[in-house]
């Protein structure tokens, strides 16, 4: 499970660690039936205030007493690796102050995702409403409503669910396409014309 971007209470990155470490000891899974990577690092826009140091020194803390992994800032030509290599993209934000960069590379790298209710505005467009129903998929598929009991629920059944995963992919994989700068760049164009 990947987690990208600045660490951030906003973003959930202190939720995400207990969650999944939760899942594992509830369920009894190991290190390699489930892994948690945090990709990324302090935000430089907030380093030298005390309040997020603390913060961070709490991510750093159970990241190593949970046994997840904490990258630091990832570097950009690396950025690829991370999304290549996990199975699920989870943006757990307590919040949604902006658009969201990792979710615009979830779906650049055709990754499944799993949302977090703050975030449920994303799935009421309309291309991906249309695309739910094409592939058979519904907002609850890709949203979990807490972190107590509805996640780890999610979390399972994505992992025993391959055929869930893959339409998961499907949609990431067929917004990157309907979001590319090639289509919407042309749709621009040609209503700078009409």
């Amino acid at each position: 499970i990947l987690s990208f971007g600045f660490i951030a209470w906003y973003k959930g990155t202190d939720w995400i660690i207990q969650a999944i470490d939760e899942v594992k000891r509830k369920h009894h899974l190991k290190s390699r039936d489930i892994q948690l990577v945090l990709a990324g690092g302090p935000n430089p826009n907030h380093e030298d205030k005390e309040y997020y140091q603390k913060y961070i020194k709490g991510i750093i803390r159970e990241c190593r007493k949970a046994g997840f992994t904490l990258t630091g800032f990832v570097p950009e030509k690396d950025i690829p690796l991370y999304f290549k290599a996990c199975d699920l993209v989870v943006l757990p934000y307590r919040t949604f102050m902006s658009s969201s960069g990792p979710l615009s590379m979830t779906f650049s790298f055709k990754k499944p995702f799993l949302l977090s209710p703050k975030l449920r505005g994303v799935l009421e467009t309309s291309d991906v409403k249309e695309l739910l129903s094409q592939l058979k998929l519904r907002q609850e598929d890709l949203i979990f409503e807490d972190f107590d009991k509805d996640f780890g629920r999610k979390i399972l059944r994505l992992k025993k669910n391959p055929k869930l995963l893959h339409k998961i992919m499907k949609l990431a994989r067929e917004l990157s396409e309907k979001r590319s700068w090639n289509v919407i760049g042309q749709k621009y164009y040609e209503e700078l014309l009409n």
